[in-house]
């Protein structure tokens, strides 16, 4: 399969789902919905932009390149499915903070990067910009850690 089409695919499968969480985001209060809208707008602009671009340029030759594989590693496909798969069934069980760092070491380490101190310290500057954005400018709350409930 052409790389463009690879890339249609990936940029309408992007538009689509931004498109559904759209709809699921109309329930939300007038002060939530405007983070959320405008996340999803921006990948819906982006993944459109992407779309177009695949129709610009110059076009396949009459003898065309060897088709490449969809997934370029199968098994970083399946390691990062699996981890985004166990995060949404722990975010709930488990807490956002505690989820998300979970998370974040098992599909690095899944994908083989072992540098600690450069993991350890994005963990903690995501969480920490997460936790002012959310919890300390916009006061809303997300989903309570585990031993909150004891």
């Amino acid at each position: 399969m052409d790389k463009r089409i690879h890339e249609r695919i990936m940029a309408a499968v992007i538009f689509g789902t931004a498109l559904f969480l759209i709809t699921l985001c109309r329930s939300f209060p007038a002060d939530s919905k405007i983070f959320p809208y405008a996340v999803l707008g921006l990948m819906m602009v982006l993944s459109a932009a992407i779309f177009i671009r695949t129709f610009i340029g110059p076009r396949a030759s009459k003898k065309a390149p060897p088709a490449e594989p969809f997934f370029e590693n199968r098994a970083n496909f399946w390691a990062a499915f699996g981890a985004i798969f166990g995060y949404i069934v722990l975010l709930p069980l488990l807490g956002f903070f505690t989820s998300s760092t979970l998370f974040f070491i098992s599909l690095t380490l899944a994908l083989g990067y072992r540098e600690w101190k450069k993991i350890l310290l994005t963990i903690s500057l995501f969480l920490g910009f997460v936790y002012f954005v959310f919890i300390g400018l916009f006061e809303r709350p997300i989903p309570p850690e585990f031993f909150q409930n004891f």
